[in-house]
C-alpha cells in the first residue's frame, strides 16, 4: 500500500532491444541447496513505467512467496535523506490500471507553523508545495492556538493540531503522538522546542533550517554559502529542500 522508490532501467532497456523480461527467482530448498525458477516472461507494455509496474507485481509475488530469501536490509521503502516529495526533480508516480492514490498508505508530514500571523501568510505557499509534492501526502500543522483558524482555513492541511499558550512540552508530545504515526517533520519555525518534540515524539525524518540539533535533515545540506533568507523565501528553501516546488 505504499509508493516504492523503483528503477526504470530494465523496462527501458527491453523497450530500447524489444524483447521481453525474464523474472528469475532462487529459493533455499535445504542446507547449501536452492532451486532456480524461471517465470512467465513479461513483454514489453504500453510505456515504461507500466512495465516497471508489471516487474513490481512480479517481485512482490516472489517476495510473498519465499519472504525469508528476500534481502530485507534493502528498504525499498525508506525516506531518502533528501528530497522525500517528489515535484521538484520531476519524479514520476506510476499506479496500475484499477488502483488510484486514495488506496495507498498516506505519507504523513507534520509542519512546525510559525508563531506570527504575517509570517504564517508568508509561509502558506511553502505549506501548498509541500502538499503538492506527493500524491498521497497527508499534511498536519502543529500550531499556536491563535493560528489554528487560519491554517483550518488554508485547503491543502488536512489536520490541526493546536496548542495553547502555556501548555506543557509533555503534553505537545502527547498530542503529536496521539495524532498517529508521522513519516516526517518539517519546522518552518526557529523554536528549538519543535525540533525537540518531533523526536520526543518519535519522528523519524526531521527537516529544517538552520542545521542544528534534533534535525536529520536540514535546507542547504551541502553548505553552499548563501545569503541569508528571510520571510518567504526561508519558507521556500526550506520546502525546496524537501523536495517541493514552491511557484
Amino acid at each position: 500500500g505504499r509508493l516504492t522508490s523503483t528503477s526504470t532501467l530494465a523496462a527501458a532497456l527491453g523497450q530500447r532491444v524489444g524483447v521481453p523480461l525474464v523474472p528469475i527467482r532462487i529459493s533455499t530448498v535445504g542446507f547449501a541447496r536452492w532451486h532456480v525458477s524461471v517465470g512467465q516472461p513479461i513483454p514489453p507494455g504500453p510505456s515504461i513505467e507500466s512495465t516497471t509496474a508489471h516487474i513490481n507485481r512480479e517481485l512482490e509475488n516472489q517476495i510473498r512467496q519465499n519472504p525469508a530469501d528476500w534481502l530485507w536490509t534493502h528498504n525499498r521503502w525508506k525516506t531518502p535523506p533528501f528530497g522525500f516529495l517528489f515535484t521538484a526533480n520531476r519524479q514520476q508516480t506510476h499506479l496500475p490500471p484499477g488502483s488510484d492514490f486514495s488506496q495507498l498508505i498516506p505519507f504523513r508530514i507534520l509542519v512546525s507553523s510559525v508563531d506570527e500571523p504575517e509570517e504564517a501568510r508568508l509561509a502558506a505557499p511553502a505549506v501548498r508545495a509541500i502538499k503538492r509534492g506527493r500524491p498521497e501526502a497527508r499534511v498536519s500543522i502543529l500550531t499556536p492556538e491563535a493560528l489554528a483558524t487560519f491554517w483550518l482555513d488554508v485547503v491543502e492541511v488536512d489536520e490541526v493540531l493546536a496548542f495553547a499558550d502555556g501548555e506543557s512540552f509533555s503534553h505537545i508530545v502527547t498530542r503529536i503522538r496521539k495524532a498517529g504515526k508521522f513519516d516526517v517533520g518539517i519546522l518552518l519555525s526557529d523554536n528549538p522546542m519543535a525540533a525537540k518534540a518531533m523526536v520526543v515524539a518519535g519522528i523519524p525524518a526531521r527537516l529544517g533550517s538552520p542545521r542544528r540539533k534534533g534535525l536529520t535533515h536540514w535546507q542547504n545540506p551541502a553548505g553552499v554559502s548563501e545569503p541569508p533568507a528571510r520571510g518567504g523565501d526561508r519558507y521556500r528553501r526550506i520546502a525546496n529542500a524537501a523536495g517541493a516546488e514552491v511557484f
